[in-house]
């Protein structure tokens, strides 16, 4: 990947891994037609809530107020788009 463009895709999402990961799961269910995907997508994002939190308070531990406005200014999980 392009160093620029994964900047810029971090400037957008704070996990772009997760965000693709469900993306690609209900992008496979719509092409396979498999309810068991949906499934396993819904899960999946369940889980992501779980786990983000605890992945980002470390982050703000580490990196105190600095991830903090990051935090502040680029959404979690989808993108805010027309800034």
């Amino acid at each position: 990947m392009n160093p620029r463009l994964a900047i810029e895709y971090a400037r957008r999402v704070r996990r772009p891994r997760y965000a693709d990961i469900i993306v690609g799961f209900i992008a496979f269910g719509l092409l396979a037609g498999g309810e068991g995907i949906f499934v396993l997508a819904f899960v999946t994002f369940l889980l992501y809530l779980i786990v983000t939190p605890l992945e980002e308070r470390e982050l703000r531990e580490q990196y105190g107020s600095e991830y903090e406005a990051y935090a502040r200014k680029v959404p979690r999980f989808l993108p805010r788009f027309g800034r």
